[in-house]
């Protein structure tokens, strides 16, 4: 527990020592560019293994039949949906209202000043990230490890979080603020674990678990967003 929490200290010390060099002596937030990075290769080898993957898409375009087509634009619904966010996130970043500006002692001039309609930033997102992160690290090393689900009993520990063996939650009200679980690479696949899967202590349904995470991102990151805006 130590040597991780250091690790995540000195790297981030690291890292705020690249984002003023970066900000200093290259062009735009030292930050920024190491997320877009992050996201460019996340994005390429997503795409790399949606198609070249086992259940892939060369693999259901070559099964043949009449569903090879559709299911092979659902394997490709995840890259296909992070396009489409991608232009909305950038459509919503170039909106802007104009504010006609009006002079008392000169008249006839009504200027318009340009402002942004949402005032977005990456920052929110990566604070909630990192505190779900710390939720799940420090839960593993203080709630009791749970090796059988079905004898497991309900009390205010289990209440607060139910961890497995493999030091990961599974259940309990930090298991719900936390994302869901990927167990497949398979688009189907892990659609109907979101859909249908429940959690093993409560039987929490996983797309309640989905809902209340979201919620969770979104009324944290307006909170904040209302506290910089004043």
């Amino acid at each position: 527990m130590i040597l991780v929490i250091l690790q995540v200290a000195f790297g981030s010390i690291i890292l705020q020592y690249l984002d003023e060099i970066v900000t200093k002596y290259g062009l735009g937030s030292g930050i920024s560019l190491f997320i877009a990075a992050g996201v460019s290769l996340s994005i390429i080898g997503g795409v790399i293994n949606l198609i070249f993957e086992p259940n892939g898409v060369i693999e259901t375009l070559t099964g043949g039949g009449a569903e090879a087509i559709p299911g092979a634009l659902i394997v490709l619904f995840p890259f296909l949906f992070t396009v489409i966010v991608f232009f909305v996130v950038v459509y919503a970043e170039g909106v802007k209202v104009e504010i006609p500006i009006a002079f008392e002692r000169v008249r006839g001039m009504a200027p318009k000043l340009p402002l942004k309609f949402f005032y977005v930033s990456n920052i929110p997102v990566i604070f909630a990230s990192a505190l779900l992160l710390n939720v799940q690290l420090f839960a593993a090393s203080i709630l009791p490890k749970i090796d059988s689900f079905e004898n497991a009993s309900s009390n205010f520990l289990t209440y607060f979080g139910v961890v497995d063996s493999s030091n990961v939650l599974r259940d309990g009200f930090l298991y719900l603020i936390t994302p869901p679980p990927f167990f497949s690479r398979n688009t189907a696949e892990h659609f109907n674990f979101i859909i249908t899967a429940t959690t093993p202590v409560f039987g929490i349904p996983e797309w309640l678990h989905a809902i209340v995470y979201i919620i969770f991102i979104l009324g944290r990151n307006f909170k904040y967003g209302c506290k910089k805006c004043g």
